[in-house]
């Protein structure tokens, strides 16, 4: 019983920190798609999985976007 109590609070927590950084991402992208043109905001990197493979993505897209990656800028 307490094996089970403890596995779904890990469970829960590990989802909680994963939605938090797709959030993150929706929020990132969502500001920009209504026109802030904050192109400076960048995504935390951190980690090997497909979530940080998106704020990579994202990342290097707001970079282009700006012409930060532009050496005649």
């Amino acid at each position: 019983m307490i094996l089970a109590l403890l596995s779904g609070a890990l469970v829960h927590i590990l989802i909680a920190r994963l939605l938090k950084r797709l959030s993150d991402i929706r929020d990132a992208m969502h500001n920009i798609a209504n026109g802030t043109n904050d192109l400076s905001q960048r995504l935390p990197e951190s980690g090997n999985d497909e979530v940080a493979q998106i704020a990579q993505a994202f990342n290097a897209f707001s970079d282009k976007l700006s012409g930060g990656d532009d050496p005649a800028a």
